[in-house]
């Protein structure tokens, strides 16, 4: 059956966020990656050790950039080049100042955020891609909402984990936190329970 967020039959087929390799606009702006000539290396570390890099050109703060790096197919065989024109867009902010946005590749639409998948970057939209909550079971969702409140309160996932009131939170506030645990946990039982009379 799996262990907490095994995933399973809300499985969708679509890539992660956490499988993509993301580029934010910002941080690469930042990084001087869009003036005109400048030259970057993007790196990734993944769990398994391996390193994803992809080059970055600059073309002008108004232009955008080149991504530039080898794409290695799933299926095999050798690295496959892969050069993308990536413009971008400022647009004014409300109390001054500008912000910068990609323009997709595919689709041309703002984003701040390009996931590199399949040799490919472009928008969530067009890369499909999913949240790792959508692919967890009800049961499992529930537990990942309270454990964000445990974390909030200094303590470790897990269920019936009710962690002390960290210093200079309001008891009331800590109070309404232990009841959102205490039902999270209730549901999460009946859920597990309900499955369990399934294959019982």
């Amino acid at each position: 059956m799996g262990g907490y967020g095994s995933g399973g039959w809300n499985d969708t087929g679509r890539p992660l966020d956490w499988q993509t390799t993301p580029l934010p606009v910002n941080r690469v702006a930042k990084a001087g990656g869009l003036e005109c000539g400048a030259r970057l290396t993007w790196l990734w570390s993944w769990s398994s050790g391996q390193e994803s890099r992809i080059g970055i050109i600059g073309l002008g703060r108004y232009q955008g950039v080149i991504l530039s790096y080898d794409h290695y197919p799933l299926a095999g065989g050798g690295p496959i080049p892969v050069r993308i024109d990536v413009p971008v867009e400022w647009t004014s902010c409300h109390f001054g100042g500008e912000r910068v946005w990609w323009r997709c590749p595919q689709c041309a639409r703002r984003c701040l955020m390009l996931y590199g998948w399949g040799g490919r970057h472009a928008c969530r939209v067009c890369q499909r891609v999913g949240y790792s909550t959508q692919r967890e079971k009800e049961r499992d969702r529930i537990q990942t909402r309270a454990n964000r409140i445990r974390k909030r309160l200094g303590g470790e996932p897990g269920v019936e984990n009710y962690p002390a009131k960290p210093k200079g939170m309001h008891w009331r506030t800590y109070h309404r936190y232990c009841d959102e645990l205490i039902a999270a946990d209730e549901a999460f039982s009946s859920a597990y329970e309900a499955l369990l009379s399934r294959y019982g």
